[in-house]
């Protein structure tokens, strides 16, 4: 897959938001709020020193874009710049992530979270740089869920579930 250009990262994100506006009509069960604003080369730059290692371009990419998003899927946050390596929601997702580990649902030391539930127990976390599968995203939820090829293929698909969700949604309601 061609890696996106900021123009088709912003019109990813911008899907998502429509997705997501389209589903508040027929659905308040979740939050639905807006990406956070971008992420400077600086923040990001930051962040990467927190965790001593690189991101991802892909991941910068949308970090570039949309610096974190509360609630992007669900009750799920994806993390921004400030939280990679710090705070409740990156401490949180390292322990569900060790969890994982111990019991050998994932390799250890492999993957680092980046996005999460506040409420349930799906994670997704990226394949970590030196790695052969580096910039995967899995979706773990107790098992692994589903492996993406990376964010573009992470935040289209969520999108995607979003837009299922709200078709099954209308089917149920008329």
């Amino acid at each position: 897959m061609k890696r996106w250009s900021t123009d088709e990262w912003k019109v990813a994100v911008a899907r998502m938001w429509a997705v997501k506006q389209e589903l508040i009509s027929v659905d308040d069960a979740f939050e639905h709020r807006l990406p956070r604003v971008a992420c400077t080369d600086a923040e990001i730059a930051e962040c990467e020193q927190r965790i001593s290692e690189s991101l991802h371009p892909e991941h910068r990419m949308l970090l570039s874009v949309a610096g974190g998003w509360p609630a992007f899927w669900h009750d799920v946050d994806i993390l921004g710049a400030a939280e990679i390596g710090q705070g409740e929601l990156w401490n949180d997702g390292r322990m569900r992530l060790e969890l994982l580990e111990s019991e050998g649902v994932v390799p250890p030391h492999t993957l680092l979270p980046v996005a999460l539930s506040r409420h349930d127990k799906d994670l997704f976390a990226v394949v970590r740089q030196h790695h052969r599968d580096w910039g995967k995203v899995v979706w773990l939820a107790g098992e692994e869920i589903e492996r993406f090829d990376g964010f573009q293929e992470f935040v289209s698909s969520m999108a995607e579930y979003l837009r299922i969700e709200r078709a099954q949604l209308d089917k149920g309601m008329h």
